[in-house]
């Protein structure tokens, strides 16, 4: 029965492993998809303009570059709340803000607009 514990206390940690890991991966699958449904809304917005580092770009440009920089990023984006920041947010090279210009001449920070759609998400 002495030797029995030791066995016990390492299934014990294996199965508290596997079981952490579930909800982990779980999790990212879970922001993978709220990153996936930003960046569509963004797209749909058909009637936008996106200006990176002062030049203009259809929404779909807009989406294809934010898709390349959430790949680029790999593991350093853990939550949309990440991907805002790190990819969404700003130009990588020159630092300067993204913005979207709406149909009526309102321009706002990307930023801004993106944690309105993630505040969206969350509520439902």
């Amino acid at each position: 029965m002495k030797n029995d514990k030791p066995i016990v206390l390492i299934l014990a940690a294996l199965i508290l492993f596997c079981l952490t890991t579930e909800v982990l991966s779980t999790d990212a699958i879970e922001e993978d998809k709220k990153i996936e449904f930003l960046i569509a809304r963004l797209e749909a917005m058909q009637d936008t303009v996106f200006i990176r580092n002062g030049k203009e770009h259809s929404s779909n440009r807009a989406a294809e570059h934010l898709r390349l920089k959430w790949r680029k990023a790999g593991k350093r984006i853990h939550t949309a709340e990440d991907f805002i920041e790190l990819c969404g947010s700003r130009s990588s090279i020159s630092g300067r803000a993204y913005k979207i210009c709406f149909s009526d001449g309102r321009i706002e920070d990307s930023a801004v607009i993106l944690k309105g759609l993630l505040e969206e998400i969350e509520k439902q």
